[in-house]
């Protein structure tokens, strides 16, 4: 006999003896405290046999199921054999309404079940073997009707059928809630938003924690699998994003060259918007200055980066002919001028010609022309900027080839026997030729002719007589293609 039972009969023995001895009014007051005190007794011992669990109902078709509250008369009456204390559950839906209540308990063959009304009486009780039809008598109630699923749902054997408790939507609901913001937070908290007895997280990296939260520091699916107080499991994954800081491409030239725009470009992202105004992944840029770009990822993510845009200020580059005057087929050097380039800024040199040049690619090429011709360079620095420079170079119509032998043979070999002027083509006319002796006495003289005539050219005599070796003075006017006249003048070696 526990320590409450002798209460509770010491205590009406109490009572007995008050209500003969004393009037009925007294006795009242006195008998209501003692009852009170038995009923606090008994309270106290079905809070330590009792197991108390709530459980939410998710679906009003699972209304079946009960709400185990009782009154404390009848926990000591339940069963006197169980292998396990009586114990309580209360099913309730989502507002917190009481469904039905559920008292069981296990003896060494069977669960022994009553069922209270929401007001704690009980409205049916049965032995439940190894057949569930044996509960036949719920069958009356029209309130509730027994059926194979609360069996189903526990029994003394194996507990809980997590399976049909799953099912029928016992299993206590809860979410995985994540702190942060995914845009904003490196790490992120995940929580468990309802109790219970056992947590297991998975991390991306397979890493297993038995705790309630964890932190995420890195993008990824994470698993918990939460376990209850009758044994039960569920796993759920959540899918997690950290804020990483991003990089944000910017291509193009970030250097304008003069009167050129450049094009910038960025891509991998959702959206765009340069501080020009545009939202396209590519824009033109005219002229020099910061550009913001703020981009948006497929998570709504917005970042930011800027780039600096400069122009190439005051370069530029100059051809020029190396001699102001020249003819026709003269090579004449062709020269480059650099204005704020230096020779390791170049990275390409290209020239191109109506007439010959030397290269092409270098700085100082040779030319020669046979009538009016461009010359263009052009060069690109290291910024892929192009600089160019063209000039039209008009040679004289011809060299002003005029010469003379000083020295010749007049002896009738064919070879070198005719003194006279000539000229490849830069000549046309010689208006007179004459030649003197030393003492200045004319010995040949011819008026004008075609130069290269050798007909009038000097064969060595004097009236048709042959004159002596000796050196002789020559004197000609000659006229050139361009009209121009020059007197040439020198001396002849006659040697027989």
């Amino acid at each position: 006999m526990t320590i409450y039972n002798s209460l509770f009969i010491f205590g009406t023995i109490i009572a007995i003896d008050i209500m003969i001895y004393h009037n009925m009014m007294k006795n009242l007051i006195i008998v209501s405290s003692i009852y009170l005190i038995s009923i606090l007794s008994l309270s106290a011992q079905a809070q330590n046999r009792t197991t108390y669990t709530k459980y939410d109902i998710n679906e009003p078709s699972n209304a079946w199921i009960l709400d185990m509250v009782d009154s404390i008369r009848y926990q000591t009456s339940l069963c006197q054999t169980c292998l396990s204390p009586p114990t309580f559950k209360r099913f309730e839906d989502k507002q917190g309404r009481t469904l039905f209540r559920l008292r069981y308990a296990c003896d060494a063959q069977s669960s022994f079940i009553k069922i209270y009304n929401d007001q704690g009486s009980p409205i049916a009780h049965c032995l439940v073997g190894p057949d569930i039809h044996d509960c036949k008598d719920f069958d009356e109630y029209t309130d509730f009707t027994f059926t194979k699923n609360l069996m189903d749902i526990w029994s003394c054997k194996k507990g809980f059928n997590c399976i049909a408790k799953d099912t029928l939507g016992l299993f206590r609901q809860y979410d995985i809630v994540v702190s942060g913001s995914e845009c904003v937070d490196k790490i992120r908290q995940l929580t468990v938003d309802a109790p219970f007895n056992n947590y297991m997280w998975s991390d991306t990296e397979g890493q297993e924690l038995n705790k309630s939260d964890i932190m995420a520091d890195e993008s990824g699916m994470y698993d918990i699998t939460v376990e209850d107080h009758d044994g039960c499991s569920n796993k759920k994954s959540q899918e997690v994003h950290v804020y990483v800081e991003k990089e944000i491409p910017i291509t193009g030239d970030k250097v304008l060259c003069p009167d050129e725009v450049t094009i910038l470009h960025s891509d991998g992202f959702q959206a765009y918007r340069w501080s020009t105004g545009d939202t396209t992944s590519s824009i033109e840029i005219r002229e020099p200055g910061t550009v913001t770009l703020t981009v948006t990822d497929v998570l709504g993510c917005k970042d930011s980066i800027q780039t600096e845009v400069t122009r190439i200020e005051g370069r530029s580059v100059a051809v020029r002919a190396g001699e102001e005057l020249f003819y026709r087929h003269q090579v004449i050097p062709v020269q480059l001028s650099l204005n704020n380039l230096e020779t390791k800024d170049i990275k390409d040199i290209f020239w191109s010609s109506e007439g010959e040049l030397t290269c092409d690619d270098c700085f100082t090429p040779f030319g020669k022309f046979d009538g009016d011709s461009e010359i263009l360079v052009m060069i690109t620095d290291n910024n892929d900027c192009v600089y160019e420079h063209a000039i039209t170079v008009k040679p004289e119509l011809a060299y002003k080839d005029v010469y003379a032998a000083n020295i010749f043979t007049p002896d009738g070999d064919g070879e070198n026997d005719i003194f006279m002027i000539r000229s490849l083509e830069g000549a046309a006319i010689v208006h007179q030729f004459k030649v003197f002796n030393r003492w200045g006495v004319p010995i040949h003289s011819v008026g004008r002719h075609l130069i290269n005539d050798e007909s009038k050219g000097w064969d060595g005599t004097r009236n048709g007589d042959l004159i002596d070796t000796g050196v002789y003075i020559y004197m000609a006017e000659v006229e050139f293609v361009d009209g121009s006249i020059e007197q040439i003048t020198g001396d002849i070696l006659l040697v027989r």
